[in-house]
């Protein structure tokens, strides 16, 4: 008789640490182009700070989000379960698209923001214009497609429930 789930967590804490001990041998001997000292990871307080004060708005933006969906899940929770699970399987849909989206916005930002740094004005208003036309563009066509084939791609995660296809079909 095995260990079942205590033994596969075992196993895998062991060979993790392993690996990890490994790769510590390599970088502090560093033979393979990387060279790490103790003295390398002394903090510097300074950098610390400026990371922080440039993360935390992010920070706090991304903490809102979470409590955002937190609070949006414990109301439709409180729908029952067929509701809960429209929700589920049209927002892992609407995700996909989301992703792409935030993918556009973070491209266009760091192409407007380098040519900002550099000075470039009117490129950078034009990146804009481009980069909000193809998103625009993109997102529209990715958003009618969803749209069209919403029953099919709600069947795909709940392919014997009728209701919740139907649901989440209205939904997205």
């Amino acid at each position: 008789k095995g260990q079942g789930v205590m033994g596969a967590a075992l196993a895998t804490l062991s060979t993790q640490f392993i690996a990890c001990m490994f790769g510590y041998g390599v970088l502090f001997r560093g033979k393979h182009g990387v060279a790490l000292r103790l003295a390398d990871f002394k903090p510097d307080f300074a950098h610390i700070k400026r990371a922080f004060l440039i993360g935390f708005p992010a920070s706090i933006e991304q903490s809102m989000r979470a409590l955002g969906i937190m609070l949006l899940t414990f109301l439709i929770a409180s729908f029952g379960t067929i509701t809960v699970a429209i929700y589920g399987a049209a927002s892992n849909i609407l995700q996909v698209v989301l992703i792409l989206g935030i993918g556009f916005s973070m491209a266009i930002s760091t192409v407007v923001g380098q040519n900002i740094g550099a000075g470039n004005i009117n490129r950078a208003s034009r990146v804009a214009v481009i980069g909000a036309r193809m998103s625009f563009s993109t997102l529209s066509v990715l958003g009618l497609l969803v749209w069209l084939t919403a029953p099919v791609l709600v069947a795909f995660f709940v392919p014997e429930d009728p209701a919740i296809i139907a649901g989440g079909a209205h939904f997205l």
